[in-house]
């Protein structure tokens, strides 16, 4: 049996060693590695059920947002109905185009409101604050559900509408009827809504 001079003994030592070493540090890699891609697996589950579950509050929060919207605007306009000033309007049969214009604007501006509208007590349009008086004035407005509404149930009513002509754009309308009268003498001269 030849034996191996002291240098090649070393080489062949320190390249077993150099083995050892690149096998120990590849499992170290890869355990390392593992441990990373199953934490970070695991921290992502967590987190995606997490926003699940707070995601189905959402609608929850909306639906309470909305109707305490919707009821504010409705309680808005039963206080403008409410006022003399309103009944007389709608109560006056003489009252012009340009009577109903302004007003409808001095009420949008108070309000905070793109529009005001004004209707007869079969739900045909009297007058808008956002059109030259008269226009569109006789258009029919009473199978609209927020119109309809306080004309069958004397209620005021909410909706939520998307207007076209300006874009897209998602609005609130709120509306009331306007009363003269108590209990059996009660009488409905229009809506008013915004």
């Amino acid at each position: 049996m030849a034996r191996l001079n002291a240098p090649e003994e070393r080489r062949r030592g320190l390249s077993l060693a150099t083995r050892l070493f690149l096998v120990g540090a590849a499992l170290l890699v890869v355990t390392i590695g593992s441990a990373i891609a199953f934490a970070s697996w695991r921290a992502s589950r967590i987190a995606e059920e997490k926003i699940r579950a707070d995601l189905q509050t959402v609608p929850a929060i909306w639906e309470g947002y909305r109707d305490s919207q919707a009821g504010a605007k409705r309680g808005q306009m039963r206080s403008l109905a409410e006022e003399p000033g309103t009944k007389a309007l709608l109560a006056e049969a003489g009252a012009t185009p340009e009577t109903f214009r302004d007003t409808g604007a001095e009420f949008a501006e108070n309000l905070g409101a793109s529009t005001v509208f004004f209707f007869d007590a079969q739900g045909v349009l009297i007058a808008r604050s956002d059109q030259p008086a008269g226009e569109q004035a006789g258009r029919d407005f009473s199978e609209v559900a927020w119109v309809r509404d306080p004309l069958a149930h004397l209620a005021e009513s909410s909706a939520y509408i998307l207007e076209l002509r300006t874009g897209r754009l998602l609005s609130l309308v709120a509306s009331a009827p306007v009363v003269q009268g108590m209990g059996e003498e009660i009488r409905l001269n229009g809506v008013i809504a915004a």
